[in-house]
């Protein structure tokens, strides 16, 4: 078996990024990215609050050869995730895998294949969870996009990030592969409000919503996420159902979503289909489509096309680490 890569900053290997479902094995890879040429131009800081887990950190703006902003983080962080370190690596499951280390190109697939772009607004590095480096901060209408591609047609597999959700109660997207009234498979990440008879119900939880040829189904975090501190999120899609995970711990939440579009009963990850309202089975559908990902935004209310333009964004918070896998992995008890 081939040794995992394992980049700056990590402290050991970590069973999620060297084991899948279907195989122990993972292989070395490297992006071997070239930084832009950059120019120093202004400094901002950062500062999450001592709740968080997170400390203060300081940002300095650079400008690209290409003439995009982005932020080089000086600082060390610490997260309040369960997770004590954040091992990485590419092994032969994963289809693209996004880390946002380099200021000068946040985009950059580190399996090599998927680079992504600019979509809108101004992209800026900043203090990832503990082990991570530097992450994506998701500035005020900024939205990064990741052409179509056939390897991202998936029946089965799993998506997995690291989530700095911000102190709002505002809907917002995460990622997305979505369109206004498309029948193809696609999916959202995003943070909401569920209907429960206990707690909270503007607060924000986590839901994935997967549709696929006119039926559609959500699972979502029991509870709301914490504001300001770094939280793992791990999706398994297709056969033989979704799973979510947050920290490792599977969810099981049948609260109602609130959704962007409705037409989600329930929390429970079964098919909204009409025709099997008696007895609805899991969802099971996977990403057969032909739109393009967005990265802290949503093109959810665009009609279908390989070339939308986001229509909702993230706006505060961070993400890192958005890993792609052809294979569903074994996210319990990290």
């Amino acid at each position: 078996m081939a040794a995992l890569v394992l980049l700056a900053g990590c402290a050991r290997e970590n069973p999620l990024y060297a084991r899948s479902e279907s195989e122990s094995g993972s292989s070395s890879n490297s992006s071997g990215v070239t930084p832009d040429t950059t120019s120093s131009t202004t400094n901002s800081s950062v500062s999450t609050g001592a709740s968080s887990g997170m400390v203060s950190s300081t940002t300095t703006a650079t400008t690209s050869s290409d003439g995009s902003t982005s932020g080089a983080d000086t600082s060390g962080s610490s997260t309040g995730s369960k997770r004590s370190d954040c091992a990485y690596g590419v092994d032969g499951g994963v289809v693209a895998h996004y880390r946002f280390e380099d200021p000068a190109q946040l985009w950059v697939d580190d399996g090599g294949n998927y680079d992504g772009e600019v979509a809108s607004g101004v992209p800026a590095s900043v203090l990832g969870p503990a082990g991570c480096g530097t992450a994506l901060g998701a500035t005020e209408g900024m939205a990064g996009r990741v052409l179509d591609a056939p390897a991202f047609d998936l029946p089965a597999g799993s998506i997995d990030l690291w989530v700095l959700a911000p102190n709002t109660e505002a809907q917002l997207p995460l990622l997305s592969r979505d369109a206004q009234g498309a029948v193809t498979e696609h999916v959202t990440f995003f943070l909401t409000s569920v209907t429960s008879p206990v707690g909270d119900p503007s607060a924000r939880h986590l839901v994935v919503r997967h549709q696929s040829m006119g039926t559609a189904a959500a699972v979502c975090s029991e509870d709301p996420l914490p504001p300001d501190t770094w939280v793992h999120v791990a999706y398994n899609f297709g056969p033989p159902r979704m799973e979510l995970y947050i920290d490792g711990v599977l969810q099981g939440s049948l609260d109602q979503p609130d959704v962007p579009g409705g037409g989600i009963p329930a929390c429970d990850g079964r098919t909204n289909d009409p025709e099997l309202v008696a007895d609805p089975p899991p969802f099971i559908g996977g990403l057969d489509t032909a739109m393009p990902w967005f990265i802290a935004g949503s093109a959810q209310g665009v009609k279908k096309s390989p070339t939308q333009s986001p229509s909702t964004f993230m706006d505060n918070g961070a993400l890192d680490e958005i890993r792609i896998s052809s294979v569903r992995r074994d996210f319990a008890d990290l």
